[in-house]
């Protein structure tokens, strides 16, 4: 119901741009190194889902640690180098930082809510000038179930265009042994572009965990 609130009406959205074409976001998470409270990991990824005018693919590095904090609190920071491709062939950069605060609100045998706040700052290489991304993020994770059960529900702003996304994912994650994990979910997005269209998305994620370092994302 709150979705329903928050969505634009389809009559706002206009615009050259087709939101429900065939889109893909793949990536590796690679662990580097890990400590008691603490892990870094490297992630390249490519996607073609970026809702961003006179885009038609996205590359990117990203590396992030994320450390343990009391009263279950955590703390990551992350650096993206990002590689846009462009109607004319080429390839423009910028590049990004971001820091996330995530706390545990409940946790008990069978069940863990928990909720975050990212700050992001993007440094553009083109001439959209830099500009600040804020989101909050609502997470559920059914830990005592066999299909464990899990849900994300992001928010998000910017400057120029104030809210301008809502990310929604719902689904299992299946424990297969051996450090191995396999989680489907659905995924629902609404975005205003930059020319101030708005248009949803629809997707299925799915990552598989190969073991304690390395994973497989890939959201289309």
């Amino acid at each position: 119901m709150l979705l329903l609130f928050l969505i634009p009406q389809p009559g706002w959205a206009q615009g050259s741009r087709l939101w429900d074409e065939t889109a893909l976001w793949a990536e590796f998470i690679y662990t580097l190194r890990s400590w008691e409270k603490g892990v870094w990991v490297i992630t390249p990824a490519f996607r073609t889902d970026e809702q961003e005018i006179n885009t038609t693919f996205v590359t990117r590095v990203t590396t992030d640690a994320t450390f343990a904090l009391p009263k279950e609190w955590e703390v990551r920071g992350r650096f993206f180098l990002i590689g846009h491709g462009t109607e004319l062939g080429e390839v423009a950069f910028d590049q990004r930082i971001q820091i996330f605060f995530r706390k545990t609100f409940f946790r008990s045998d069978d069940l863990r809510l928990r909720m975050g706040f990212f700050y992001e700052r993007h440094f553009r290489g083109d001439a959209i000038p830099d500009f600040n991304v804020y989101r909050t993020r609502l997470e559920f994770r059914g830990d005592g179930f066999r299909s464990q059960p899990w849900a994300q529900q992001d928010f998000f702003f910017d400057h120029a265009r104030g809210f301008f996304r809502t990310r929604t994912r719902v689904g299992l994650l299946w424990d297969l042994g051996r450090s191995r994990q396999l989680r489907l979910a659905y995924q629902f997005q609404y975005t205003q572009d930059r020319g101030g269209s708005w248009g949803p998305q629809h997707a299925i994620v799915v990552r598989y965990w190969f073991g304690e370092q390395l994973s497989w994302r890939a959201v289309n």
